[in-house]
């Protein structure tokens, strides 16, 4: 075949390099290609890991494997040597959490719902998402008559109630019947998760005293009131 020389004394062909003796050099040998001239082949040997194609010593990957041999992932892929979609790929949780099988698995306060990029119910200031104090509540208010109703003629009774989340409040009482009460109020007592003060009647029997409650607290303000009848 013109690519190596016969030996006269068993018949065998020595080839040149790159050819194949067991074919009389009428082929490359193993690890050269392009008969006839049988240059080295590049890619011998190289199976791409078996996930691409291996051409002039460069593996082209199939879709979701990537590197030199295919030995990797491509971005957006996972779980080599499956590569597998990254349902993840790209998802910082926006800086709030970790994202796994595709959802994000947020930091206290971050909504899961949206990627962690707005705060939770129940927290407020997003980036830094802190808890919403509750707010103040106010409750159990009237005036303690004892056991016998209450009665006009200038006879002070406690008003009562108990607030919670609250650090300030105001107190009012008023006549809405019209029939002349007067009445005092001293300032509202702010005294752990309790208050009072004193309502002073006047001399209008039936008269309806409104008593009203005021409250502020790091959750916000609240109202309420009541009436009570004296007698």
């Amino acid at each position: 075949s013109d690519h190596g020389t016969c030996q006269p004394t068993d018949g065998t062909c020595s080839c040149s390099t790159g050819f194949d003796p067991s074919t009389n050099c009428g082929s490359c040998a193993a690890g050269y290609t392009g008969y006839p001239n049988c240059v080295v082949d590049l890619c011998y040997g190289n199976t791409c890991s078996g996930h691409g194609t291996c051409g002039s010593g460069v593996c082209s990957c199939a879709t979701g494997y990537a590197g030199s041999s295919c030995n990797s992932c491509a971005p957006g892929y996972t779980g080599y040597p499956t590569c597998v979609v990254d349902p993840c790929y790209g998802n910082t949780c926006s800086g709030h959490g970790t994202c796994g099988g595709g959802t994000c698995s947020c930091s206290t306060g971050f909504d899961p719902s949206t990627n962690c990029s707005t705060c939770a119910s129940g927290y407020q200031g997003y980036p830094t998402c802190t808890a919403i104090p509750p707010a103040p509540t106010i409750s159990g208010l009237g005036i303690d008559c004892g056991s016998e109703p209450c009665w006009a003629g200038g006879t002070s009774y406690p008003v009562t109630f108990s607030v919670t989340n609250t650090t300030s409040c105001t107190a009012n009482a008023v006549s809405t019947s019209g029939l002349g009460t007067s009445g005092s109020v001293s300032s509202c007592i702010i005294n752990g998760d309790s208050g009072s003060f004193t309502y002073t009647t006047g001399d209008g029997a039936g008269d309806v005293i409104r008593i009203t409650i005021n409250a502020t607290g790091p959750g916000g303000s609240y109202n309420t009131s009541t009436n009570v009848t004296i007698e």
